[in-house]
């Protein structure tokens, strides 16, 4: 017979390592006897020495010295016994039986304990299963209880409660928000015949406490400065962790606002967000108040309600229009642009539908609507105009009613009538003063074209890109403004003895704007660049040039090229000379060089003269006290004559860093020969 005790595991017929068994042959045998019989008793792959047979009275008892291996297989038989004299003894069946091996105890997290899948927290009140797999008795329950332990929390306050044969673990009192614990179960080897292998420690997390945030939505803002709100306002309640269904309840059915049937809220889960918005527009000029009660039944997890929110609605509100800071074109008179543009502000943030019936209540007199721009930029309507308005008329700028935007009076802005600027006259004067000559200008002009308004700077910039004069390059022309007149000028000469015309469009790019331009100038400049002074000789640069000194013998001249004059023909001299004797000294020298000419290290190349008519013959016949020939060379020439030069036949006055160089041939019969 094998003892109750021995089963460790009845459904799988697993016996503990430490088993033990009774024999019974059912009558009183003699002491010899039962040797015999004890005798006869064999236990497979065990040692006999480690059996302990043991008779009490009739019954012998059958035991181990030490646990059986685990997890293995043995059978207990008697051998026949035929020297008992006179008794025919029939041994029990052989009775195989298999040892419990090592036992695996494990850990369960409830589904319950999870508040937070993705990021695995838990709540803070968790239970667990700890699921040993086979039937212990009430003894090796209570080893396996207090085996269990969890890290930081008093083991008073844990509670251990077996199930048949799941022990359920909880706590007396919440866990600590924000914390980490660990389930551990220490080694048990007091249950004897048994190896038990504790479940692998488990580490788990408590959920912080769950803030619950609301946030007003940006549109509900009418008038930010005063901190007033839409009659239909929305906001978001965002708690900060994921909830199940029923918790969203709790946490809707807390929030309530004040002043507002209930009815009239509308709360509206969207994830993990709740919507809060109203069925209608609440009263205008009203205080309401959002607030949240406080929740204690989100088991295992303490929630924070957010702060109450109090706002007030929108009144009456009133839309204001500002022209824009450049439609004035004439100030004095009031006087607008033909482009003119102007700022609608309702000083708050509409929706599209609203923005469209304040759009639409816009209208400008005597305009085609096809002729209107409006624009939203936020909450600001600009009104402009894709044409030009009429000159000189009147318009009338107004906004109907509107009442249909619910829960908002809007106060329209007052009709606003202006005026628009006429074609403008832009005028050119100081052309006059450029004048060298016989209507002949100055090759570096000034011009002053002014307009019959103050421009602002944008359109004075224009004004000066538009400015043309055909045939000079716009890099070299320069404009400055001085006041409401433009002073055009040149950065270098422009070309002698060429004609030229200046102008200006009608459509400079100036919105809102015609010009009445100066008719087109025309204007030919002087034979010379320059102006014949000491600071601005004239610049001479070719034969004909040099020839039409004898008209301006007065003035000072620079030369700026070598000059050739092979090809010139016989060149009359320069000046004249009165040998009549009714005049004396530098007198006697008419329409001789007064001024200063410059050569400027330049050469006058195959002079010709051939005259023996004349008294005398050469470049300049004289230079007078006043005058100067400077930094001349004359090269390669031919003079011939009564008196004949090269330079100069009389001298009053400076010749300096001059010569007569090449193949130079001067030819004179008179006293007043000289080869320079």
């Amino acid at each position: 017979t094998s003892n109750k005790g021995n089963i460790f595991d009845e459904a799988n017929s697993l016996y503990k390592c430490n088993p033990s068994f009774n024999i019974t042959p059912g009558f009183e045998f003699s002491e010899t006897d039962r040797a015999k019989i004890a005798g006869a008793i064999k236990v497979t792959d065990v040692d006999n020495s480690d059996i302990v047979k043991t008779w009490n009275k009739n019954v012998l008892s059958l035991s181990f010295r030490q646990s059986l291996e685990p997890d293995s297989s043995y059978t207990i038989s008697m051998s026949e016994i035929t020297d008992i004299e006179g008794v025919n003894i029939s041994p029990f069946t052989p009775f195989t039986f298999r040892t419990i091996g090592g036992i695996n105890i494990s850990l369960t997290s409830n589904k319950g304990n999870i508040f937070d899948e993705a990021n695995s927290l838990y709540k803070c009140n968790p239970v667990f299963t700890i699921t040993p797999g086979f039937e212990f008795s009430e003894t090796d329950r209570a080893k396996i209880a207090d085996a269990i332990k969890v890290t930081d929390v008093d083991n008073s306050d844990i509670v251990k409660t077996w199930n048949n044969n799941v022990l359920s673990l909880s706590f007396r009192q919440s866990l600590e928000p924000d914390s980490s614990y660990t389930v551990s179960m220490s080694e048990i080897t007091d249950i004897e015949g048994v190896n038990i292998s504790p479940f692998t420690p488990f580490t788990f997390r408590t959920m912080k406490a769950i803030n619950v945030a609301l946030e007003p939505e940006e549109g509900n803002l009418f008038d930010i400065q005063n901190g007033l709100y839409h009659c239909n306002p929305k906001f978001t309640v965002t708690p900060s962790c994921n909830l199940k269904e029923e918790d969203k309840v709790k946490i809707a059915d807390a929030i309530s606002v004040s002043n507002v049937d209930f009815n009239m809220v509308s709360k509206t889960w969207n994830g993990n967000v709740l919507n809060l918005t109203f069925n209608q527009y609440l009263e205008i000029n009203s205080s309401y108040s959002v607030s949240m009660s406080d929740i204690t039944d989100i088991d295992g997890v303490k929630v924070i309600s957010f702060e109450p929110v109090t706002f007030r609605t929108i009144g009456v509100f009133n839309v204001t229009l500002t022209p824009a800071d450049d439609n004035i074109i004439d100030s004095q008179n009031s006087l607008y642009r033909r482009r003119p543009e102007f700022i609608i502000s309702p000083g708050f943030s509409f929706n599209d539908d609203d923005k469209a019936k304040i759009y639409n209540a816009i209208s400008v007199s005597n305009v085609d609507n096809n002729m209107i721009v409006k624009t939203w930029n936020n909450d600001k309507l600009t009104l402009s105009f894709n044409q030009n308005l009429n000159k000189n008329t009147s318009y009338t700028l107004s906004m109907s009613d509107i009442n249909d935007i619910d829960g908002v009076t809007l106060q329209s802005f007052s009709d606003f009538t202006f005026e628009t600027i006429g074609d403008i006259s832009v005028a050119l004067s100081s052309a006059d003063t450029n004048v060298i000559e016989n209507g002949l200008y100055y090759c570096k002009p000034s011009f002053t074209i002014t307009p019959g308004f103050e421009f602002n700077d944008s359109d004075k910039a224009k004004i000066a890109e538009s400015i043309s004069i055909n045939g000079v390059n716009n890099d070299l022309i320069s404009t400055s403004w001085n006041g409401n007149n433009l002073t055009v000028t040149f950065n270098d000469y422009i070309e002698a003895s060429s004609s030229y015309i200046l102008s200006i469009p009608s459509d400079c790019g100036i919105k809102g704007v015609v010009l009445t331009p100066f008719d087109p100038f025309n204007y030919t400049t002087f034979i010379y660049k320059g102006r014949g002074t000491t600071d601005e000789p004239y610049l001479v640069e070719n034969s004909y040039q040099l020839d039409k000194i004898r008209n301006y013998v007065t003035c000072n001249f620079k030369q700026t090229q070598n000059i050739d004059l092979s090809n010139f023909g016989n060149w009359s001299p320069i000046g004249t000379y009165d040998n009549g004797g009714l005049l004396d000294g530098e007198d006697m020298l008419i329409g001789c060089l007064e001024g200063i000419y410059d050569g400027n290290n330049k050469k006058i190349i195959g002079l010709t003269i051939n005259n023996f008519d004349d008294a005398v013959v050469a470049l300049f016949i004289g230079i007078k006290s006043t005058g100067a020939i400077n930094n001349l060379s004359l090269e390669n020439i031919s003079v011939t004559g009564n008196g004949a030069a090269g330079l100069a036949i009389i001298n009053y006055g400076t010749i300096k860093n001059c010569s007569v160089t090449g193949n130079s041939f001067i030819n004179g019969s008179g006293n007043l020969t000289s080869f320079l």
